[in-house]
């Protein structure tokens, strides 16, 4: 199967005949292939910034780090990105094994279109219920 195209949940050959796309792939954005809203945005992106390492500081990281930070329990507020879930695990055991802290790693479990979205008023991390507090957390998927 050769594809040349893809519009939202259908993928084209170089026929021009349309395949709905039941895989989703790797790292496909589960709202489909060319979303125009996600087009959008990667554009505005790019304009600005294509790409950088979370090594340096810039304002998408920034207020993606505040918005986890506002989410996490107790006074856990420093967010360290890596580049993938086993990297940030590793860096979890290794702090936790120096500092002799509390840790916790979490792969959550998702769906077709993602991670679920929980009821209101329930927990998305397993300690929220047991009043613990980590201090560090991990999440990778």
């Amino acid at each position: 199967l050769y594809l040349v195209d893809g519009k939202m949940q259908y993928l084209f050959d170089e026929s021009g005949r349309r395949y709905l796309d039941a895989f989703g792939c790797i790292a496909t954005v589960s709202c489909g292939h060319c979303h125009p809203q996600v087009l959008e945005a990667i554009i505005n992106q790019t304009t600005k910034l294509q790409h950088t390492t979370a090594l340096y500081l810039n304002r998408p990281i920034v207020d993606f780090a505040e918005a986890l930070a506002s989410k996490t329990p107790g006074d856990l507020n420093v967010v360290f990105f890596t580049n993938s879930g086993t990297e940030a695990n590793e860096l979890a055991l290794l702090i936790a094994r120096l500092g002799r802290i509390a840790g916790f790693i979490s792969e959550a479990i998702q769906g077709v279109g993602g991670i679920y979205e929980l009821a209101p008023g329930s927990h998305f991390w397993g300690f929220e219920a047991q009043g613990v507090v980590p201090d560090i957390i991990t999440l990778a998927k």
